[in-house]
């Protein structure tokens, strides 16, 4: 059973996640120091906070997002 280490964004301005969650994925599939913890189980919750702190999006970074 693997741990989670949940990132939590309040929303500004309007943005492209789906953008930004590939390019933060290909970072941290890349970085010789989180690399390791996402081959342990180790995944990243990124949640996007809007309006009212109301959820507005809920993405996951584990290792199945990594391409090699």
């Amino acid at each position: 059973k693997g741990n989670s280490v949940t990132l939590v964004f309040v929303k500004k301005k309007t943005l492209n996640m789906g953008s930004l969650v590939e390019k933060v994925a290909v970072s941290f599939c890349d970085d010789i120091e989180i690399r390791p913890l996402l081959e342990n189980g180790i995944s990243y919750r990124i949640i996007t906070l809007g309006k009212n702190e109301n959820v507005e999006s809920l993405n996951v970074i584990s290792l199945a997002k990594c391409s090699n």
